[in-house]
């Protein structure tokens, strides 16, 4: 493989996983990333065979108004039901798994078993504290790790094992609380 042949971008799967695909190669990041208006989720949805309702559009945009915070499907529900209070957390937790099988979203699996969401889709690395806080780490670091990731490690794994690797996650695991984090976004 060339030395940036990989590009990764989302994946419809959980961990924060990525994969190459047709979307586009990082152009958003972490700290510019714009989410999408409710008419383009409402284009995505009709694209991939699903329905738009309010509770996905409102769901999707609670996270978009978020960005970087990394919410739990009970974060959610607690913020929607401020506004909707006739959305079940069934609701909330369905309309999440939509989101992510329609690559609008990220899952992020922590050590406690709750799982919290991202709508960067772009290639960035991601520190999962103890008590299962998510913190984006710093673009030009996550920018560095994917560089040589990509550049030097998978393609020495590709050529050692004869396979093609198709995901990458990055996912670092802390000890610290995320109160320890600093600086806290």
């Amino acid at each position: 493989m060339g030395s940036v042949a990989h590009q990764f971008t989302a994946a419809p799967n959980n961990e924060g996983i990525s994969s190459p695909t047709s979307m586009p190669s990082r152009q958003a990041t972490p700290s510019s990333h714009t989410p999408l208006t409710c008419d383009q989720v409402r284009e995505v949805f009709h694209s991939r065979g699903m329905r738009s309702t309010k509770p996905r559009e409102d769901i999707y945009q609670l996270l978009a108004q978020r960005v970087g915070q990394h919410l739990s499907a009970e974060d959610l529900f607690g913020l929607i039901r401020q506004t909707a209070p006739g959305v079940s957390l069934a609701t909330v937790y369905n309309t999440l798994d939509a989101l992510v099988d329609i690559q609008l979203l990220r899952k992020i699996a922590t050590p406690i078993g709750c799982a919290r969401f991202d709508t960067i889709l772009e290639p960035h690395a991601h520190v999962v504290t103890a008590d299962g806080f998510v913190f984006d780490v710093p673009r030009e670091l996550s920018d560095a790790v994917f560089l040589e990731l990509t550049t030097n490690i998978l393609p020495q794994i590709e050529k050692k094992m004869g396979i093609k690797i198709d995901r990458a996650a990055l996912k670092f695991l802390s000890s610290a609380t995320g109160s320890q984090v600093s600086p806290r976004p």
